[in-house]
């Protein structure tokens, strides 16, 4: 029992899973062959599998999907009538390892004549829960993969907001007679207190939210715990992984490259003035800011491609026309729940990224950018060049990361049906404007600055 009373005269249990998909609890009232009945209990039992392949009675048919319930023996047969009987026997075999053999051996077809004998054994009802476990899998290792890629572009976009203090902080330590080892250790000392933090805040939530994620289904017990050791050692490993990836290269440029070059602004390239300068205000100024950063256009396009990969997904699932029993729609229902957490989630993520990069550029542009305005640009021709920075690689991210996706949810689901176009344009447009919006914000913020301000050392 888990919650209620057992079975009493007049009165019902229901099966907790068979309960959740009807949406009733512990005192509503439900109607058995044309009787009412109230809900004393909702029960789970481990003698046949979870809702809706609990209901082992059933044949085969357009019905065969049913749930389980509890009534008194008077009560279960005032509302069979006349209908025929059926028996759930539970046995226990002196010899568990052949259930099948006993099966052949006892309901041979001499025996049990024109009736239906079925038999479940212990191995089916564990295949069976199992399964609900298993449809959601590939959803949740995909969706941790995509996650995990977004958070190396976001500490990667960190540590490129970053970037222009530490090339500073790392000329100043050298100029004082700090090496290259003793340089690395000050610049990755922040990472490695940001990522312990993160490692403790990730544990900690995702042992409160591990119950929900865990269970697949209402008819099943929530057993999970604290994490393990090797859980925490896994998670450790994966967050110096992931942070290591993303910021163990800059830190290491800034800590081999040389005093004065650390001190000194980027070089600019003169061959790029001949290339862009027949372009509008906008757009020109753009490309040069992409061009001398061409480590953000790839942050940018690898953030943008698993959001577009995720969001064709969903469109993907949704599209695909789902069972046509309302039990099986409960179930598939779990799989939903994944892929829209796993969608919201990356799409804070991309949503950070977002900013970081937008911030750094306008950051680390600000001297040349303040140049530009005194030369005659507007403060909206300078929104737009950032923008402009951060839409080009966006572009083919997006191009590229819709069909991957619908390609990627039709290698673990065959049967797949694909999105309408419309579906997946507006989609597109929606990830590319949203994209623009957070990047205008740091732009728009970095132009209220006065021009004098800009060109003042940092």
């Amino acid at each position: 029992m888990t919650s209620g009373t057992w079975v009493r005269t007049g009165g019902v249990v229901l099966e907790r899973g068979f309960a959740e998909a009807l949406g009733v609890r512990v005192g509503d009232r439900v109607t058995i062959s044309g009787r009412g009945y109230p809900v004393v209990g909702i029960a789970i039992s481990a003698a046949t599998p979870v809702y809706p392949w609990s209901d082992g009675g059933q044949g085969p048919g357009p019905n065969g999907y049913g749930g389980r319930l509890w009534l008194t023996t008077a009560d279960a047969r005032a509302a069979a009538g006349a209908s025929s009987t059926v028996y759930l026997v539970h046995l226990k075999l002196t010899d568990p390892a052949e259930p099948l053999r006993w099966r052949d051996t006892v309901f041979t077809h001499d025996r049990r004549g024109d009736s239906s004998a079925g038999v479940r054994t212990w191995r089916t009802v564990l295949q069976t829960d199992t399964n609900l476990i298993r449809d959601t899998e590939p959803d949740l290792v995909v969706g941790g993969w995509l996650l995990a890629a977004a958070a190396i572009v976001t500490l990667a976009a960190l540590a490129a907001v970053r970037a222009t203090r530490d090339n500073r902080r790392a000329g100043l330590l050298k100029a004082v007679g700090a090496g290259p080892r003793t340089v690395a250790a000050v610049l990755l000392t922040r990472y490695v207190l940001l990522t312990a933090l993160a490692t403790v805040l990730g544990l900690t939530v995702g042992s409160l939210t591990a119950p929900a994620l865990a269970d697949p289904s209402a008819g099943l017990l929530a057993t999970t715990g604290p994490p393990s050791a090797g859980v925490v050692a896994a998670a450790v490993f994966l967050a110096v992984v992931v942070a290591g990836t993303g910021t163990l290269g800059p830190v290491v440029r800034a800590a081999r490259g040389s005093t004065v070059d650390a001190l000194a602004d980027p070089v600019h390239h003169p061959r790029l003035t001949g290339l862009t300068a027949y372009l509008p205000t906008s757009l020109l100024v753009g490309v040069r800011l992409l061009a001398r950063r061409p480590g953000r256009a790839v942050l940018t396009a690898i953030g943008t491609a698993t959001i577009g990969v995720t969001v064709a997904a969903l469109l993907a699932y949704r599209a695909t026309p789902g069972p046509d029993s309302p039990a099986l729609t409960a179930v598939h229902g779990r799989a939903d729940q994944v892929l829209v957490g796993v969608t919201l989630a990356l799409v804070a993520l991309s949503g950070v990224n977002s900013v970081f990069v937008g911030w750094s550029t306008a950051v680390q542009a600000r001297r040349a950018l303040a140049v530009t305005r005194t030369l005659g640009a507007t403060p909206g021709q300078v929104v737009i060049a950032l923008c402009t920075a951060q839409l080009l690689p966006v572009l083919p991210a997006v191009v590229v990361g819709m069909p991957a996706g619908t390609g990627l949810y039709s290698f673990f689901h065959p049967k797949m049906v694909l999105p309408p176009g419309s579906w997946l344009l507006g989609a597109g447009l929606a990830v590319v404007l949203a994209v623009c919006a957070l990047t205008a914000v740091p732009a728009w913020v970095h132009t209220r600055r006065p021009t004098g301000c800009a060109l003042e050392p940092a």
